[in-house]
């Protein structure tokens, strides 16, 4: 018979009944089972199914109850799975056209028809393909092209016989093992483009972004190394303001002494007349006159002890600050090299939100309207992301940038526009808080250890201090030393940096409280500092 894609795949073998002798030696033994259907002049006559042939003798049994003569044909029915290959061009909805392949197991669930076609020679398994061919395109025609995919159209291919009038064939796809789908040239050469356009599109997005940044950070630098500089000015002025005081003051203390040494002597040369003469009356007047004006030359001279003390307190004021001023310029220099290296990968990486941008924005909007309070500005996470960008352009020590001192206070700061408002004045120096036991803690962050005799200021070392002296970045900074106390005597020196305090580095004010009262009356306090690139060690004995 004319069915040969059924006959390639062997589903089907015909025999045709001569004899009993030759229908009782029949033995069928396929594995996935099969059934005998008998024809008579293309006619259905009977079928017998494997599962009901246990020996030689039931195959006789059946045949002669279905009366099987010679010439009947007797059609075996592979049940088993076969491979069948599939391929064709899908038709898509936005009119690009895809091909694809697939290999598919088929099966026979309905022996009795599958039979019916292949006695009317109308190959089944091809119409099978046929009919899958057309069910795939039919379902394709519905989808996009860029929306088809492998497990799609195995679906379909799976579902294609499961339709009428599909099921009349008696097939069935068991599962679709392979299944490759090639993209539309002409759409590849689409989504190619599109990709590219994308990226280019992208490309030109970024390199305005930082372009923008580039910019940004242009005036950020300007900024900064504008209000640097003023900043050093105005310290510049202070100084020589506060030194020209020192120097007047010295002036009149040199004046008052001329004119007491003048007036001694104008007493003594008249108190010698007055013996010459023998004046004794008014010698002693003038003996009584000369004793009330040395009470009071006595009295002006304790005056100018207590001056001195404070144009000493003065001038030690002022060689603090020339020590700021000096660090001051350093970081500045370093912050000017180490400054477009260290923002332009925190803009980059910052390029997408556009967050520094914004607060630099609002910083400039509060300054315009009150220039008298920074930290009305912004808020506390966005200070601490200045002080982060502060740190790393200018240095992280609060004493070598003015700007992350002024960022590191607590409360309300006030930016003066007044030269003068700023300046220390005798008797009015802030009044001490007890803050916690053996520290005293004064306003600007100033810490005083009365027991060693010096005060202290919370500071923030940069990198390179952090390497030479082995600790972490937080510490503190000598800022004032009693010239009478331990510390004077141990020589130790303005603008030491502690780095440990009886064996512990001290990053916080419990740090030194704790060490300070947890030692024994009159036992020795041991200090290592940083002075300059040097580590010494240095042992303060009996300790008030």
């Amino acid at each position: 018979m004319n069915n040969p894609l059924t006959d390639t795949l062997k589903l089907v073998q015909q025999e045709e009944g001569r004899g009993t002798f030759h229908i009782f030696r029949r033995r069928r033994a396929e594995k996935y089972g099969f059934c005998l259907v008998v024809f008579r002049n293309k006619a259905f006559l009977g079928y017998i199914p494997s599962t009901d042939i246990t020996v030689e003798g039931d195959i006789l049994r059946r045949y002669e109850r279905i009366g099987i003569k010679d010439g009947d044909a007797i059609f075996s029915v592979n049940l088993g799975p076969q491979p069948l290959e599939v391929s064709d061009i899908l038709p898509t909805q936005d009119g690009y056209p895809r091909e694809y392949k697939l290999t598919l197991d088929i099966c026979v669930i309905d022996p009795i028809k599958f039979a019916q076609k292949y006695v009317q020679e109308t190959d089944p398994v091809a119409r099978a393909r046929t009919a899958i061919e057309g069910y795939i395109q039919q379902c394709a025609s519905h989808w996009r092209h860029d929306d088809m995919n492998e497990s799609l159209l195995r679906e379909f291919a799976e579902q294609a016989l499961t339709i009428e009038p599909n099921t009349a064939l008696g097939l069935k796809v068991l599962k679709a093992q392979k299944a490759s789908l090639q993209l539309n040239p002409n759409r590849a050469r689409e989504i190619e483009l599109s990709q590219k356009r994308k990226l280019e599109e992208k490309e030109i997005q970024t390199e305005g972004y930082l372009s923008r940044a580039r910019e940004q950070e242009k005036i950020n630098l300007q900024t900064l190394t504008t209000q640097g500089v003023l900043d050093i000015e105005q310290l510049k002025i202070e100084a020589k303001r506060r030194q020209d005081e020192i120097d007047g003051e010295l002036a009149r203390q040199e004046e008052l002494k001329r004119q007491e040494h003048e007036y001694r002597k104008a007493v003594a040369e008249r108190e010698e007349q007055l013996r010459l003469q023998g004046h004794t009356h008014q010698l002693e007047q003038l003996t009584t006159k000369q004793r009330f004006l040395l009470e009071k030359a006595q009295t002006t001279q304790e005056h100018e002890i207590a001056e001195m003390k404070l144009l000493e307190q003065y001038k030690q004021q002022v060689r603090i600050h020339e020590v700021e001023l000096a660090d001051q310029q350093h970081q500045l220099d370093m912050e000017r090299r180490a400054w477009e290296s260290q923002m332009q990968k925190k803009w980059i990486a910052e390029v997408g939100s556009g967050a520094i941008p914004a607060l630099v924005e609002r910083i400039k909007e509060q300054l315009a309207d009150d220039k008298s309070s920074l930290r009305g500005a912004v808020s506390e996470p966005e200070l601490q992301y200045m002080l982060n960008i502060l740190a790393g352009a200018g240095g992280s020590s609060a004493s070598g940038n003015p700007l992350l001192a002024i960022a590191q206070n607590k409360e309300a700061i006030t930016v003066s526009e007044s030269k003068d408002d700023t300046s220390a004045k005798p008797g009015k120096e802030s009044k001490p808080v007890q803050a916690l036991p053996g520290v005293i803690q004064q306003k600007e962050d100033t810490i005083e250890i009365p027991d060693l005799g010096l005060k202290l200021i919370q500071t923030y070392l940069s990198e390179e201090q952090c390497q030479r002296a082995g600790i972490g970045a937080s510490s503190f900074i000598i800022y004032m030393i009693d010239e009478y106390g331990p510390a004077s005597e141990a020589r130790l020196m303005v603008s030491d940096i502690v780095v440990e305090l009886n064996g512990e580095q001290p990053t916080t004010v419990q740090d030194i409280s704790s060490a300070i009262s947890s030692r024994q009356t009159g036992s020795a306090v041991s200090l290592c500092v940083l002075r300059g690139e040097t580590l010494l060690e240095i042992e303060l004995d009996n300790p008030l």
